[in-house]
């Protein structure tokens, strides 16, 4: 008996011998990618929808603006742009609400969305204060949705959230060259509030690409902490 239990054992060891010495690490960190990239599909719908129904909640407040706080404001203008904003994360939904699509063409998807969204905001922010606009305070929201609504390690994160980051004052660096009103607000950038409110916007990016990594780490270590071998701990046995 010990002899059979033995020799049936024999080749479960050797196959054991040649996963360390090929590195079990590998193979885990593969079927980790793997999860990731999973759990990164079934977000991805809810993470267009709420960018969408987020983004149109905050129509009321272009109303709000052009109707109270800056009556010359065209609520034309900030709805129209209101639109197009929704145009990206809408197409995003749709294509993904049903069926996976495939990673590249999600990403850029997700980029354009969240590109798309704070150009919106810069043009809207150009008829409502240019670079003293309190609208700058929705870059910060769309970098946090951004960065932690799907996280990810920040190797992945940066370029991306980098690129969001930039199009707010990009929009108003080349406004500037066609409206003496804009130019003048970058001539005295030094003693606006720009600068303070896009250092924290600058702040919030930073903060959301690690904080996002932190959270990615740490369901890395208990997607690995609930494997056992080959086996996947389900529930807790006793």
């Amino acid at each position: 008996m010990p002899q059979g239990t033995t020799q049936s054992l024999r080749p479960v060891g050797t196959t054991s011998r040649r996963m360390s010495t090929n590195g079990p690490r590998r193979t885990w960190s593969e079927r980790g990618e793997a999860t990731d990239a999973e759990e990164r599909r079934r977000a991805l719908p809810k993470l267009f929808g709420f960018v969408l129904v987020g983004w149109l909640l905050f129509g009321l407040l272009d109303v709000y603006i052009a109707l109270v706080a800056s009556p010359s404001t065209s609520l034309l203008w900030m709805l129209g742009w209101r639109v197009a904003g929704a145009v990206p994360p809408l197409v995003g939904w749709l294509l993904h609400r049903k069926r996976t699509q495939p990673d590249a063409l999600s990403s850029a998807l997700e980029l354009i969305t969240f590109m798309g969204v704070a150009f919106c905001l810069a043009m809207r922010a150009l008829a409502f204060g240019g670079l003293d606009s309190h609208l700058v305070s929705g870059v910060s929201l769309l970098l946090m949705v951004q960065t932690l609504a799907v996280p990810v390690r920040w190797q992945r994160s940066a370029f991306p959230v980098l690129l969001t980051y930039a199009v707010y004052p990009s929009v108003m660096a080349v406004a500037a060259l066609s409206d003496p009103g804009l130019a003048a607000q970058w001539h005295t950038v030094a003693r606006s509030g720009f600068v303070v409110d896009y250092s924290i916007v600058a702040a919030v990016a930073f903060g959301g690409v690690i904080g996002g990594h932190i959270i990615w780490a740490m369901r890395r270590q208990l997607y690995y902490a609930r494997r056992l071998g080959r086996y996947r701990l389900k529930a807790r046995i006793g």
